[in-house]
């Protein structure tokens, strides 16, 4: 959820308590899996721990997350249309996923040119929000 959208309109209480609830049981099923690490000795990784609890407790599976790769952009990568391409494209597959906002990563240089593309063509990017972090990681 982006930070402003609870400045623009109040929380439900159901969606409060909601979050507070699945916030406790994420918390729970945490400390129970650092608690099995140091009690069973062939414990399976974190993800396939995680799928035999949920199967255990008869709950719903979430469908998996699919990753893909695009093209490279053979450009000079300060360069302010090799960041509009980048960020039209960002938004479009975003869009095409059915999400309503683009989070965006760039390291420092890269981020400013993206605040400079935003910036001229602020009209296109209201549901894009740039993140200064590790592009790369």
């Amino acid at each position: 959820m982006p930070a402003n959208y609870p400045r623009r309109c109040v929380l439900t209480l159901r969606m409060l308590a909601e979050k507070a609830s699945l916030n406790a049981r994420a918390r729970d099923l945490d400390l129970q899996f650092m608690r099995d690490i140091t009690l069973v000795n062939s414990l399976p990784e974190f993800g396939r721990y995680n799928t035999a609890i949920v199967r255990r407790q008869g709950q719903s599976m979430k469908p998996g997350s699919s990753v893909m790769y695009t093209p490279l952009i053979d450009m000079i990568p300060s360069d302010p249309d090799t960041m509009m391409t980048a960020i039209c494209e960002a938004q479009r597959l975003t869009h095409q996923c059915g999400q309503d906002f683009t989070i965006f990563t760039a390291d420092q240089q890269l981020y400013r040119f993206t605040v400079k593309v935003m910036w001229v063509h602020h009209e296109l990017f209201h549901d894009f929000y740039p993140r200064l972090g590790g592009m790369h990681t």
